[in-house]
């Protein structure tokens, strides 16, 4: 039987000022103007940025590690891992585009 373990959570691998994906778009978001944010949230837009980035993560992730709600799991012991050598998670989500993301679902481009 295969154990997981947690390998850590959103802000220590991640984003070390936000503690959830969703304050990490929040966060992103926070530049535009007070009126586009309101709008991208109200349109469901915001949700919508967040869904695609947690899945941005995942695909990044190997098979076997997963972001279950704000930790990383995977396996507890070597001979069960789909990888060699050290998991790097930080870098693999730095590889991802946010910006793009939100820019895909950005009301004002709709």
């Amino acid at each position: 039987m295969e154990r997981t373990t947690e390998y850590g959570s959103w802000n220590v691998l991640v984003d070390r000022y936000h503690s959830t994906v969703e304050d990490t778009v929040t966060a992103q978001l926070d530049g535009g103007p007070p009126e586009w944010q309101e709008r991208m949230r109200s349109s469901g837009a915001f949700g919508r940025v967040c869904e695609d980035y947690r899945a941005a993560v995942e695909a990044a992730l190997p098979p076997d590690v997963s972001l279950c709600g704000n930790a990383f799991f995977g396996p507890d012991f070597a001979s069960e891992k789909s990888w060699d050598g050290e998991l790097d998670i930080t870098s693999l989500v730095e590889g991802i585009d946010l910006s793009a993301i939100i820019d895909a679902h950005d009301v004002d481009s709709e």
